[in-house]
């Protein structure tokens, strides 16, 4: 009996101590998020709506990276860690400086040839 309390008693001190570190160091990426992106919110209840959106999204971000170790694509914090999926499919909050496609940038279609062989570019091989 006596040996079954101290395992339950490591046990629970060693997910404390995880835990704590797991908070800790979402505590630090969240400090440093709002460092970096200049984030500030206009209530403490928003920073901790926003807090906790950061927190899923990083969560969500590092069990993909655990999962798919071999992706094609690689996932980190960047300005849009703070939003829900709904908003940032609604197109909600982007920021004012947000830069969009110019038209001056645009290509003038008819300019373009009407074929083009991406082999002879070298930019694909043929198909055997």
């Amino acid at each position: 009996m006596r040996g079954l309390v101290t395992t339950l008693i490591m046990q629970f001190t060693v997910f404390f101590l995880l835990f704590g570190t797991i908070a800790s160091d979402l505590s630090y990426e969240w400090n440093k998020f709002k460092q970096d992106y200049n984030k500030q919110y206009k209530t403490i209840a928003e920073e901790n709506e926003r807090q906790q959106i950061f927190i899923n999204n990083v969560n969500r971000m590092r069990s993909y990276q655990r999962t798919h170790p071999d992706a094609t694509f690689t996932m980190a914090i960047n300005n849009l860690m703070d939003q829900r999926t709904e908003e940032l499919v609604s197109g909600r909050r982007l920021p004012r400086n947000f830069p969009l496609i110019s038209s001056k940038n645009s290509i003038d279609v008819k300019q373009l040839p009407e074929s083009l062989d991406w082999r002879t570019k070298n930019v694909i091989s043929p198909v055997f």
